[in-house]
């Protein structure tokens, strides 16, 4: 009689496991424009982890039924997780190198507001020309 009540306090155990490792899942896709975010995965593993940690703690207890599928899903969908991330969000790889290349003649504005002309700055010598996109 004294393991039912101590099974039936595990129950919720696995529950907050997997909402917890659902948590992991919406973390990364809602922040996905983030660059931290998509690059480290950080907050979407933390989570996952947790997730599979509290789970566990039911599992230990001997729980059975929705209790254990449960668990199960959340370690589940920790693998499935880290096979997506590490294997399936990588860049794929290329064969072709992108070189130098020559800018055709232009004139703009500079940082400072004066007017500044390529072929001016080539007649000085080698140009780097740098284009910054801003926030990211």
């Amino acid at each position: 009689m004294t393991e039912r009540p101590q099974t039936a306090a595990r129950a919720p155990w696995a529950l907050a496991g997997l909402l917890l490792s659902l948590g992991g899942w919406a973390c990364y896709v809602i922040f996905l424009g983030n660059a931290w975010v998509r690059s480290t995965g950080l907050p979407a593993f933390v989570l996952l982890v947790l997730g599979a940690a509290v789970a566990s703690r039911a599992v230990r207890g001997g729980q059975r039924g929705w209790a254990r599928h449960a668990a199960a899903a959340t370690v589940l969908s920790f693998g499935v997780f880290v096979v997506y991330f590490f294997v399936f969000s990588r860049l794929p790889s290329t064969n072709r190198a992108v070189g130098p290349a020559v800018a055709p003649a232009f004139s703009a504005v500079d940082h400072l507001g004066n007017q500044v002309s390529l072929n001016e700055l080539r007649a000085a010598g080698p140009v780097l020309l740098v284009f910054y996109r801003g926030h990211w």
